[in-house]
């Protein structure tokens, strides 16, 4: 009854609960409903995050317009991995290491700096580590050491996703004195 097209998610209304995907193999955009989305755009419906990504639409005919019958991600580009990057957390996605540069406790994202890319990397609060995923200062999480992986969105951004807590970072008096303690001569 329906096709698989590919196509870009262009409108949606979060107060009426539905939106469309503009798919150029279809001669008007497809209506879609949240509840056939994959978990993950689920969750990009709800943040308000879901414009310009792309999918794949099954999409069928309802009282003659195009209709969603399910949606699918499409698979990220394919990016290189990461100089120095450790094996993913079974997510299949490079993982860097980076500091938390900024975080914006009111709208609960912030940027890190990767250590080996030019990027500042975009993150939502839900990514965090949950050692500092409720913390209601900025102060509590920037200059935090994460290991995250590396999402690169439709749009061509990053995305900092599954943030892990590097150990803490100590405080000053913590450490020893500089230099160490050196050796006696012999004779």
């Amino acid at each position: 009854t329906g096709r698989r097209v590919v196509g870009k998610i262009v409108r949606f209304d979060r107060s009426k609960g539905y939106g469309f995907i503009h798919c150029p193999d279809e001669p008007e955009d497809v209506f879609f409903l949240p509840s056939i989305l994959p978990p993950d755009l689920q969750e990009a419906c709800r943040s308000g995050d879901i414009l310009d990504i792309e999918v794949e639409v099954d999409v069928g005919y309802k009282e003659g317009k195009p209709r969603a019958a399910a949606i699918f991600t499409l698979p990220p580009p394919h990016l290189p991995p990461p100089h120095g990057g450790g094996p993913p957390h079974g997510g299949g996605m490079p993982v860097h290491i980076g500091t938390i540069i900024q975080y914006d406790v009111n709208k609960a994202f912030g940027f890190i700096k990767p250590d080996n890319i030019d990027d500042d990397v975009f993150y939502l609060k839900s990514e965090l580590p949950p050692e500092i995923r409720e913390a209601n200062s900025k102060e509590q999480i920037v200059d935090c050491r994460v290991e995250f992986e590396l999402r690169t969105m439709p749009d061509g951004k990053f995305r900092a996703q599954r943030c892990v807590l590097l150990e803490p970072p100590r405080p000053p008096e913590a450490r020893g004195p500089p230099g160490g303690g050196g050796g006696g001569g012999g004779g």
